[in-house]
Parts: C-alpha cells; structure tokens; sequence
C-alpha cells in the first residue's frame, strides 16, 4: 500500500516536472519563433499591431529582397563573417593543439604558472574585456 502511494507520488512528481520543462521551453522559444514569423510577413502586415504573430495575408519573402539592396546586400557581409568565423575557429583549434600537446608532453619552467594564465584567461568572460577594448 505504501509503495502504491510513492510511486503514484513519484509518477506525479514526473508528470509535473515534464510538464514544468515543456511550458519552460515553450516560453523560450516563443520569441524566436514569433522573429522568424515576422520575417516573413509583408510590409505592410508588418506595420500593424503585432497579434497574431503569424501573416495573415500570406508569407513574403520581400523583406528579404528588399534587404538585399541596401549597401553591399545581404551577401557580401554573411560571407564576410563566415569567413571570419571560419579562419578564427581553425587557428584557435591548431593553437589550442599544439599548446596542448606542448603542456602535456615538455616540461619546461615556470610551466605550472603559465598553465595557470592560461586558465584564468578562459575562466574571464570576454564580455568583461570587451567594453575596455573599444575605449582605447
């Protein structure tokens, strides 16, 4: 009898934890779907009160064209920054290894404390950094 209650208590416990995680979920993911919605709504939907998120008048891909004849388009700068993100994930990664490789194989002075730098640094957030960055 007793372990009938724990476990109809457990079964609870679960359902209303699952529960907890799914409207959690949905509430995080609620502003990213109603952006991609928006996106797709023509001008002059978009220029109306924001209920209902989705287009009432169809889906648009306008906005999209539109944006692709301001300044240098949309591509120029997405392929910039893929390149950018490209280079900087390859160095950091052949970096990484070979200071990895370095730290585990040699022993060398003042490795400990160098090791310790290192760690530092990455325990920083670069947000903190980076304000100071642009003042100078």
């Amino acid at each position: 009898m007793a372990q009938a209650r724990s476990r109809k208590r457990r079964i609870g416990m679960q359902i209303a934890e699952h529960a907890t995680g799914i409207v959690a979920s949905l509430l995080f993911l609620a502003p990213i779907v109603w952006t991609v919605l928006s996106a797709f709504k023509p001008a002059q939907e978009s220029r109306q009160p924001p209920l209902p998120p989705w287009p009432t008048t169809g889906f648009s891909v306008e906005n999209y064209a539109t944006l692709n004849t301001f300044g240098d388009g949309l591509w120029l700068p997405a392929q910039n920054s893929i390149y950018v993100s490209v280079m900087t994930v390859v160095l950091s990664v052949i970096v990484s290894v070979l200071a990895g490789y370095g730290f585990s194989r040699f022993r060398f002075p003042l490795k400990n404390l160098l090791f310790v730098l290192i760690l530092s640094t990455i325990m920083i957030p670069f947000q903190s950094i980076l304000t100071p960055i642009f003042l100078v």
